[in-house]
């Protein structure tokens, strides 16, 4: 027997991002501060038809079948994060610094059968799923420089929060 597919997908996506920097320089001595926000966007937008047929090995029809799905893909992604750095005497750096970072998901993956020129929802292909997390970090961090060597320390804190849901 011999089976060919006929498959097409058309699709649309349209990436884009925001970035913007901020950077302080207090003074010579290399006290600063910088700042960035990012805002980054992603969309995606497939539609699929697939057309199979299947031939016995004397090249006559025995089955045949269709389907199609949309399966529309949106992601947001905004983030946030400022860096403190303080020089202190004798080679000794102390750093600290913010982040948060929140991202939000909705995929959609909706297939039908084609029965008969009719479409019928296939619920066992389909899937439609939301997620969001926001993720918030700080840190602290000493630095210490010798002559032969350097030591560092610090001290990182995050938290994550995150929600997912699975709509069938």
């Amino acid at each position: 027997s011999t089976i060919v597919a006929e498959n097409k997908e058309k699709k649309k996506f349209r990436n884009g991002g925001i970035n913007l920097y901020y950077n302080h320089d207090f003074n010579d001595s290399g006290q600063k501060i910088t700042a960035d926000a990012d805002f980054l966007a992603y969309s995606d937008d497939t539609d699929q038809f697939y057309r199979n047929y299947i031939y016995q090995s004397d090249n006559t029809l025995s089955s045949s079948d269709a389907s199609t799905g949309k399966l529309p893909s949106k992601i947001n992604i905004y983030a946030f994060k400022t860096d403190y750095s303080l020089p202190l005497k004798k080679e000794t750096t102390f750093e600290t610094g913010y982040k948060i970072s929140y991202t939000k998901t909705d995929n959609v993956a909706d297939y039908a059968d084609i029965i008969g020129n009719v479409s019928e929802p296939n619920y066992d292909n389909s899937n439609h799923f939301k997620y969001d997390e926001m993720i918030n970090a700080v840190y602290v961090n000493f630095n210490k420089s010798f002559k032969r060597f350097s030591f560092q320390s610090g001290l990182r804190l995050e938290n994550t929060l995150s929600k997912g849901n699975q709509l069938g």
